[in-house]
């Protein structure tokens, strides 16, 4: 997880003017890698947060990587509708997610035959 928060500005240099400019190496540097960076508005006002996933191919398909996002993002929301909230607290499955994970496939209803743990043993 990077943060950025080093703003890119353009300035001068005897004759020259530098600007940022950034590079895609076309290969993920890391096995994956969420890069954070602040946003301002013209006149310098935050503007917001934008983000970026980098992810090795070999080890991630789009679809996982994409729901890794969508974690991140559920943590972030929670985090800052309630920055009290530990982040532990914080909440990374969605409701369809958390309904089959408890019920759906932790469905273990079963009818039980009667009769002890001895008798139910020597059956």
């Amino acid at each position: 997880l990077v943060f950025q928060n080093n703003a890119a500005q353009d300035f001068q240099l005897a004759g020259l003017q530098v600007r940022y400019d950034e590079v895609s190496r076309g290969t993920a540097k890391f096995d994956l890698s969420f890069a954070l960076r602040e946003e301002f508005a013209a006149d310098g006002a935050p503007a917001g947060i934008d983000g970026e996933l980098e992810y090795a191919l070999d080890l991630f398909d789009p679809e996982t990587a994409g729901v890794l996002v969508e974690r991140l993002l559920l943590v972030l929301r929670a985090l800052a509708a309630d920055p009290d909230t530990p982040i532990g607290a914080a909440e990374i499955l969605t409701p369809g997610e958390r309904e089959r994970v408890l019920h759906t496939w932790n469905d273990t209803a079963r009818e039980q035959p009667a009769g002890s743990l001895p008798e139910l043993f020597r059956a």
